[in-house]
């Protein structure tokens, strides 16, 4: 899932053991709408129906490494976001008035 990709100008895709950065706008690359819960971001997949373009930057073996990467980020974006919700509910729970 890329998110953002839509407003993206280029793209970090995975290809087997290797990274590349390919052009969102560039012929050949797919983007289609995923189906999500989170309706606040847009996701989407993102590859390529022909081989990557030698003139595209490649990390090659750098795969494993870009996911530990990726998954590291989004797990601080949950953290970040839990903390926030925690945050929110101590102050509701402060100003709360109960019935009865």
């Amino acid at each position: 899932a890329v998110l953002g990709a839509p407003d993206a100008d280029l793209l970090v895709l995975v290809a087997g053991e290797d990274v590349v950065i390919v052009d969102a706008t560039a012929h050949g690359v797919a983007i289609t709408r995923l189906e999500s819960l989170d309706t606040t971001r847009s996701t989407r997949s993102a590859g390529t129906d022909t081989l990557v373009n030698v003139t595209d930057p490649m990390l090659r073996g750098a795969a494993r490494n870009a996911r530990t990467v990726f998954r590291t980020l989004a797990a601080a974006e949950a953290v970040g976001v839990s903390w926030a919700v925690l945050d929110m509910a101590v102050e509701y729970a402060k100003v709360r008035e109960q019935f009865g």
